[in-house]
């Protein structure tokens, strides 16, 4: 149950990580697989067994809370806009261009975008990272292959500006 992007993994939440442990820890408490003490120490306390499933059910309330909900998807507008993008990038390909992904990776991933090859360098969140560490060459690279439109086209998310003021909250 754990939330992996393929082709760039920015979607590896600590709830996920949380609800993989208890999944885990559960495992072992159904499978029978956790060793008995030789002795109990009466100066320890049990923990009770509704404090426990209090413990392990919080996190699943809060994955099933009002902010989190499935999002239904019209499969035809789907796939009219796989087809639309997939022409698009055919024409690039077959005019020699190259094509960047610096997100939607999984489009590669799973052949519904066939024919690009993987600009493995320039993904998303390896370009946050490297503009957060400040490594100028790194950087400097990129501005460069955008100055010289290496790319003819690039595949991103929607970008937006918006700016704040120190000590803004986001």
């Amino acid at each position: 149950m754990v939330s992996v992007k393929i082709g760039g993994g920015s979607n590896l939440h600590n709830l996920d990580a949380y609800l993989t442990l208890i999944m885990v820890i559960c495992s072992y408490f159904y499978f029978h697989r956790i060793p008995k003490k030789p002795e109990y120490n009466s100066l320890q306390r049990r923990i009770p067994a509704w404090l426990n499933l209090f413990i392990a059910g919080v996190p699943f309330l809060f994955s099933l809370s009002s902010s989190s909900h499935f999002l239904l998807y019209n499969s035809q507008t789907t796939e009219d806009s796989l087809r639309k993008m997939q022409r698009n990038i055919g024409r690039v390909l077959e005019d020699g261009g190259e094509v960047l992904f610096i997100s939607e990776r999984q489009l590669l991933t799973f052949n519904y975008i066939t024919g690009v090859t993987l600009v493995p360098e320039y993904e998303k969140v390896f370009l946050m990272e490297m503009v957060m560490a400040g490594n100028l060459a790194y950087i400097d690279a990129f501005q460069n292959d955008i100055r010289t439109q290496r790319f003819d086209l690039i595949i991103t998310d929607p970008l937006f500006d918006r700016y704040k003021e120190r000590g803004e909250n986001l």
